[in-house]
């Protein structure tokens, strides 16, 4: 009997002290497959979503809280760049021999060493069309400047740039579905230009770019 009287007391002491501790219920809603993780404090009726993750492992579920992840907005820059009239610029730096620029720009220093992968900004006008760039890769470069690979937002990944800025000077080139473009500035003001063009006259097609061993 008196076996009995001790058991039934450890029972209730058990039975109060799981009462009073936190805990957490685990709903599986099997017709829809749903499952919902519910957390509930001692002190707090209110129920708390806490988030979760399936992982399926053959025919085991296995329910896991996720931690807390943190979204950060990337950066879209659409101001970085201000078309020019082209005679302004050339007063200040000159035009590649031979080729006219397709515009004249300046531009804010600094801002693409600063960019982080997944930030946007916008290009100048060139020939009607507004591409917008969005940053891949960053490298940091032993002699302070930095290259950047982007691709172009909303087009195939065959589509892309690549940027480099220095301590007062900047390259980015820019394969689009409407040609490839260059763009060069130094001390915040350049050029766009047309790569087509820049080869069309610089390249001279008519001449072998080949040497046959014994010709002079």
């Amino acid at each position: 009997m008196k076996k009995i009287i001790l058991a039934i007391i450890l029972f209730v002491i058990f039975f109060l002290l799981f009462m009073n501790i936190n805990k957490e219920t685990i709903v599986f809603n099997t017709p829809k497959q749903k499952i919902s993780l519910v957390e509930k404090n001692k002190d707090d009726k209110t129920p708390i979503k806490a988030p979760i993750k399936l992982i399926k492992k053959e025919h085991l579920i296995i329910v896991e809280k996720d931690e807390s992840i943190d979204i950060i907005d990337k950066e879209v820059y659409s101001e970085i760049f201000t078309e020019l009239p082209i005679e302004d610029v050339s007063s200040v730096i000159a035009i590649k021999k031979g080729i006219t620029p397709i515009l004249a720009f300046s531009m804010k220093e600094g801002i693409l060493k600063n960019l982080s992968i997944g930030d946007k900004f916008d290009l100048p006008e060139i020939n009607g069309d507004v591409y917008t760039l969005v940053i891949d890769t960053k490298i940091n470069n032993p002699n302070g400047s930095v290259s950047l690979s982007a691709k172009l937002d909303n087009e195939d990944s065959k589509y892309f740039s690549v940027i480099t800025e220095g301590h007062s000077s900047s390259f980015i080139t820019i394969q689009s579905p409407e040609g490839i473009y260059e763009m060069e500035s130094f001390n915040g003001k350049g050029y766009v230009y047309s790569s087509r063009e820049i080869k069309n006259k610089w390249i001279d097609y008519s001449k072998k770019d080949y040497i046959i061993s014994g010709e002079k």
